[in-house]
């Protein structure tokens, strides 16, 4: 399943992110894409909201790769926390521009 790559407590994304200092990041995942949050994310990482959207608490290193992750949801995405993680996607986004 694909929440094992995303699980960073799996031995393999232990070893790819070995030496990388890890952030509490904090999501909040619109109830329209409850299928990616079903398919890529065991069920202690999610907590569903009242109004069917889902806040998401990782331990992952803040990089282009999350950066990528979190654009990848579009618009139903807001990055609760850090907001570091904020300034990165939107310079990205900026880029593209």
């Amino acid at each position: 399943m694909l929440h094992d790559s995303l699980d960073m407590e799996s031995n393999i994304v232990k070893e790819n992110y070995k030496g990388q200092q890890h952030e509490t990041i904090k999501l909040c995942i619109a109830a329209e894409m409850a299928y990616r949050v079903f398919d890529d994310f065991h069920e202690g990482m999610v907590e569903k909201q009242h109004d069917g959207s889902f806040i998401l608490t990782v331990n992952w290193p803040q990089d282009n790769w999350l950066c990528g992750f979190v654009l990848s949801f579009g618009r139903h995405i807001d990055v609760i926390e850090p907001e570091s993680l904020k300034h990165m996607i939107k310079k990205e986004v900026e880029k593209s521009y």
